[in-house]
């Protein structure tokens, strides 16, 4: 592909967290379109945004966290989605009822950039023995 959304391309270029995708996903999706994937891997964010903002090009999809679409938006290094072309696939996304599109508002109002992909929560815990003072 030539990473400007080429719909007549036979490769899909993805440029995602190291181990994001299972292959599985990788394999089955190869399977029934006949569209060959190619992932390139990035551990955080700051490398992501280095390679893009230095020129990198190709990449059909890119998966950031979602503090970053802003900065990707706002430095032009994403395009704004066609969701006529997403059709029912990008109707169905929260029909879980997760209010994606009430979470997405602080990064993306009105998911014009991005699809959520996954939502990951960091929690901590205190082990009080060694913690004493701990609420």
């Amino acid at each position: 592909s030539s990473g400007s959304g080429d719909s007549g391309s036979k490769e899909l270029n993805i440029y995602t967290w190291t181990y994001f995708i299972p292959q599985e996903i990788i394999d089955n999706f190869q399977k029934e379109t006949g569209i060959k994937v190619n992932l390139s891997y990035y551990d955080n964010n700051d490398v992501m945004l280095a390679k893009l903002m230095s020129g990198a090009k190709g990449f059909d999809i890119v998966s950031p966290s979602t503090d970053y679409v802003d900065v990707l938006r706002k430095s032009g290094l994403i395009e704004k989605l066609d969701k006529k072309k997403l059709g029912e696939t990008f109707n169905n996304l929260d029909k879980d009822g997760l209010k994606l599109e009430e979470l997405s508002k602080i990064y993306d109002p009105g998911l014009d950039y991005s699809i959520p992909y996954a939502y990951f929560a960091t929690g901590i815990a205190v082990n009080k023995k060694f913690m004493k003072d701990y609420p």
